[in-house]
């Protein structure tokens, strides 16, 4: 069974792009508009990695990631956020990897396959 990924994206253009590539590459993808959905945890429910659009708007970043962080379904979802410029460490949240953007779309998958590789070894871990 595919691996389903949510992108929160405040370019369409990117959002609906990385739809097209990484479902070309078999990962169920759910394109989701740059506003935060009352059902955020409905929504992602069945995601298994959370990608942050670049030039995604910090008030919608901080939204999301706290609605991760505050629900217990959701907690340790991973989170990769699409980067344009270097956030240093400091600022970075420690539950969001920073991926540089543009890539190419096999290094974004290569992390992609990391977090969720990491997530099933950790949960593996605590059952």
């Amino acid at each position: 069974m595919p691996h389903t990924v949510a992108i929160f994206s405040g370019e369409g253009i990117v959002g609906r792009a990385l739809v097209l590539l990484l479902r070309d590459d078999g990962y169920n993808v759910r394109l989701i508009e740059a506003r935060l959905p009352r059902e955020l945890t409905t929504l992602l429910g069945e995601v298994h990695l959370v990608i942050l659009g670049p030039r995604l708007c910090a008030e919608l970043r901080e939204a999301i990631l706290g609605s991760i962080k505050s629900t217990q379904e959701l907690a340790g979802l991973p989170v990769l956020e699409l980067t344009t410029t270097t956030m240093p460490d400091r600022e970075r949240d420690k539950c969001v990897v920073g991926v540089p953007w543009p890539c190419r779309i096999v290094e974004l998958e290569q992390r992609i396959d990391t977090e969720l590789y990491k997530r099933t070894a950790l949960q593996r871990t605590n059952s």
